[in-house]
């Protein structure tokens, strides 16, 4: 299940709440990952460039679907947040099997 991590400049309540409400659909639709098995948060800073951050922590996937999945976040991103999409950096951390506990348990 891939979890992302938006940071970006401080936005209205609706403005990010309609960005973690998208998110999921954009990955989905993208990759075939389900919308529900797609976790989002979102941070806000309040100081320097407006710009954001997108980290993505998921489990080994092919390369074709990992970049297919920060290309589409980046893009949903740009959309929401009114940026353009230059100004979004997204990263893939992949997560090993074994490396994290979630849902009570160690994930495989």
């Amino acid at each position: 299940m891939p979890v992302l991590h938006v940071r970006a400049r401080d936005r209205s309540s609706a403005q990010a709440e309609a960005l973690v409400d998208a998110l999921p659909q954009a990955v989905a639709e993208a990759t075939g990952i389900r919308a529900e098995r797609v976790w989002v948060t979102f941070t806000p800073f309040s100081a320097g460039k407006d710009i954001a951050y997108v980290d993505a922590h998921l489990k080994p996937r092919a390369p074709f679907v990992t970049e297919a999945l920060l290309e589409a976040a980046s893009h949903c991103v740009a959309t929401h947040l009114e940026l353009p999409v230059a100004d979004v950096w997204a990263r893939a951390f992949v997560i090993e099997p074994g490396t994290v506990f979630a849902g009570g348990a160690i994930q495989r």
